[in-house]
């Protein structure tokens, strides 16, 4: 009796976990299948978004940031970031990353910046890459 009601109890426990976003057997969510919800910036001078390479997405897929301000992307001593710390998939992006240092990299988001999404290539010693966007407002 004890050995099937823990067997239910398993099989009830798998059935959950099966259907979760964030469960994958590649320890990371694939881009199809992340949050598309955009994270807004408010009109600031430096929005911070925090890399977390412990969670299975390190950033929001989309972050919006206005155009003339900052997209800070920084690290909590979880990890490093390599050299260069983010390479873009096109080659003329209006988004100047060049002020960085070992755990922190700001992007200024150029006011020549249309509508579209930049994607881009975070790059951490160590660890895969990740790919997640950018979006001008």
């Amino acid at each position: 009796m004890l050995a099937r009601s823990l067997a239910v109890a398993i099989a009830a426990a798998a059935t959950l976990f099966a259907g979760c976003q964030t469960f994958t057997t590649q320890g990371f969510v694939p881009p199809d299948k992340r949050d598309q919800t955009p994270y807004q910036c408010a009109n600031v001078d430096e929005c911070y978004v925090r890399i977390d390479p412990s969670r299975q997405e390190w950033v929001p897929e989309n972050i919006k940031v206005y155009k003339g301000k900052k997209l800070v992307l920084w690290l909590n001593n979880d990890a490093e970031l390599a050299d260069p710390p983010i390479t873009f998939k096109s080659i003329d992006v209006p988004i100047d990353c060049r002020e960085k240092n070992k755990l922190i990299v700001k992007c200024k988001v150029g006011e020549g910046a249309n509508a579209e999404k930049y994607g881009y290539t975070i790059h951490l010693i160590g660890r895969p890459e990740y790919d997640p966007f950018i979006w001008p407002n």
